[in-house]
């Protein structure tokens, strides 16, 4: 596995994402009425920066990069399956984001860390579709690449009885690419635009892997129980901080800082989205329902 080249690659996102009083300056400049659903983030700061604006120039339908960063797609196939042809053949899929800029912190922060990426394996074992809503959860959190590369490694073979040798297959990388983290309008989305690539095509339809993908994401609330396939063995040791943002609602728009607790549960609902120059397009609306 190889990380994309941070320094080179991420540098202007630092400048985007800004950091101390740099990003409290933009704020002050560019959008002065920005409500608290947008301006808070993880922790970091209080501060956020514009990335998009209204047509008549207000702030109504701003958006704001919380995280950017390079975002890999991995599938493992069931025992003795090096590589699955079909759904059912799939023990497990993964995402792995490794953060390259966050809100609030500099590049630099990144760069000389080893532990950033976390780890989300996807139940399903595929991306939602437009208006599907699929768990996901954080298996990993704060791990370097080399812990990485050794959870989606193979297993060595073991003996059964009467079945004779079996092995876990590794991992197998089916895309990779840049991923953003962003808050419009009280709703958070997982971005991502994924490295063009005539390999593996099959596996990443396997998945709904497409080039550029989106999905509106929410937290779940540790104390209300989900369907039993979706289930973690221990709640995620959430800080108090994010504990008073749930308050009583069984969902909240995801932070980044909710993906540093192992098994956070998610929820990632698909959308679609159309490009026009430099700004896209919602042709979906989120839905109350989620809140229900």
């Amino acid at each position: 596995m190889n990380w994309m080249d941070s320094t080179a690659r991420y540098s202007h996102m630092e400048d985007q994402l800004g950091s101390g009083e740099t990003a409290k300056n933009n704020q002050k400049q560019q959008s002065p009425n920005i409500s608290n659903d947008h301006a808070q983030s993880d922790g970091h700061t209080s501060s956020a920066v514009p990335l998009v604006r209204s047509s008549d120039g207000g702030t109504k339908n701003v958006t704001s990069i919380l995280e950017a960063g390079a975002i890999l797609f991995f599938i493992r196939g069931r025992v003795g399956i090096d590589m699955p042809d079909n759904i059912d053949s799939i023990s497990r899929t993964y995402i792995v984001l490794r953060p390259i800029a966050q809100l609030g912190r500099s590049l630099q922060d990144y760069v000389g860390s080893t532990s950033t990426s976390r780890v989300l394996i996807l139940p399903k074992k595929r991306l939602p579709r437009k208006g599907e809503r699929f768990m996901v959860f954080v298996n990993k959190a704060n791990e370097s690449e080399n812990d990485i590369k050794a959870d989606l490694s193979a297993s060595p073979e073991y003996a059964t009885k009467g079945s004779g040798l079996h092995y876990v297959p590794a991992a197998k990388q089916v895309g990779r690419g840049i991923y953003t983290i962003t808050t419009a309008q009280g709703a958070t989305r997982l971005t991502y635009m994924i490295t063009p690539s005539s390999e593996l095509v099959d596996s990443r339809k396997l998945i709904g892997l497409v080039d550029h993908g989106s999905f509106i994401m929410f937290t779940k609330n540790p104390t209300y129980q989900g369907p039993v396939n979706t289930q973690v063995s221990s709640g995620p040791n959430f800080s108090e901080e994010i504990w008073k943002e749930f308050r009583c609602l069984r969902w909240v728009p995801s932070k980044p800082a909710h993906l540093e607790y192992a098994n956070a549960q998610l929820l990632l609902i698909g959308t679609r989205t159309i490009v026009k120059g430099s700004q896209e397009e919602e042709i979906d609306s989120v839905g109350e329902a989620i809140f229900d």
